[in-house]
Formats: structure tokens, C-alpha cells, sequence
């Protein structure tokens, strides 16, 4: 509890964008106490660097280590929201048996691309990472994009339609 209380001080500290040395300093202090919390999580936040090309793109896994696989939910935000920032939603989808992949959508926070008409692919990259894990049951991989993270989960309901078992869009202006 108190490296979530800390990690809320500093990504406060950020907000809305880390675009001064002060607030990209707090960005990355945030991200540190977050992932110390993580450690406590159950099951615990495992940080994953997926493969992009020449970059990777850091997402935070949070799937049940009972060698079973598991149905997993994408989880992002919209333009100001962060992956860390996704903790309540990933609670309440770990509360419902379901496994959580929280990432940032392009522009925002970690991610390693800028928005454009592209930007899907990134989620696609996810969705490759995840159909190879043997903890994770290919056929029920959802997304959830809340605020402008619902244009993507819009856009991906259509492109990955194929592979995404739900796709929800929760505020997003589409």
C-alpha cells in the first residue's frame, strides 16, 4: 500500500504528460514504485518487454501461476492515462478470473510509437506475444480501451477480429 500511495505521489507529479525534466522525472520514479508494489500484487505484476520491430513495448502481465492457461484482457487508457494507471480495472478483472496485460496505447507513456494510422500494429504485436504464451489461452484474448484508448479498441474489434474473443470501448469518442 505505501508503494501505491508513493507511486500515486509521483504520477501525479506527472501529470498530464511527463514533458519537462521535473515531470519526466517523476514519469520514471512513478513506474519504479509501481513495479516495487507489483512484487505484492497476486498474482504478482511481471514487467515484459515484447518484441516491435527494433523496440519492445513494455506492458505489465498479471496472469495466475497455476500452469493453467487463462483468458486475458488488454487493458489501456486514453490519451493521460498510463499503464500503471490501469491497477483498479486489473484488480477487478483478476477479482473475475481473468488475466491482465496492462499496456500504453501509441503516444502515450512507454510506448514506442507515436499515434498515426498505423498505430493498431502495436496491439497486434501484443496479441502476437500473448497466443505464444503457454499460460494464456489463444482463443479468449480481449481488449478494453477506455476514454481515447476507444478509438483503438474500436479499430482493433475490426483489424484483429480473427483473434480478439471481446473487444470493449469504455468512453472512447469513436
Amino acid at each position: 500500500e505505501a508503494f501505491l500511495q508513493a507511486y500515486t505521489y509521483y504520477a501525479t507529479g506527472r501529470y498530464p504528460t511527463p514533458h519537462t525534466p521535473a515531470k519526466i522525472q517523476c514519469f520514471r520514479k512513478s513506474l519504479e514504485l509501481y513495479e516495487r508494489a507489483g512484487r505484492y500484487f497476486e498474482p504478482p505484476l511481471e514487467r515484459v518487454a515484447i518484441p516491435f520491430g527494433d523496440k519492445t513495448i513494455p506492458t505489465y502481465l498479471r496472469i495466475p501461476r497455476d500452469g493453467r492457461k487463462h483468458s486475458v484482457v488488454i487493458n489501456f487508457g486514453g490519451i493521460d492515462s498510463f499503464k500503471a494507471e490501469s491497477y483498479e480495472y486489473d484488480e477487478a478483472l483478476q477479482a473475475s478470473g481473468m488475466a491482465s496485460c496492462a499496456v500504453d496505447m501509441p503516444g502515450v507513456g512507454e510506448s514506442p510509437i507515436k499515434a498515426s494510422t498505423t498505430g493498431h500494429t502495436l496491439f497486434s504485436a501484443v496479441i502476437d506475444y500473448l497466443e505464444q504464451r503457454a499460460d494464456v489461452d489463444p482463443k479468449r484474448i480481449a481488449i478494453v480501451g477506455r476514454s481515447f484508448g476507444g478509438y483503438w479498441a474500436a479499430k482493433l474489434a475490426f483489424v484483429e477480429a480473427q483473434r480478439l474473443r471481446a473487444s470493449v470501448v469504455w468512453g472512447g469518442g469513436v
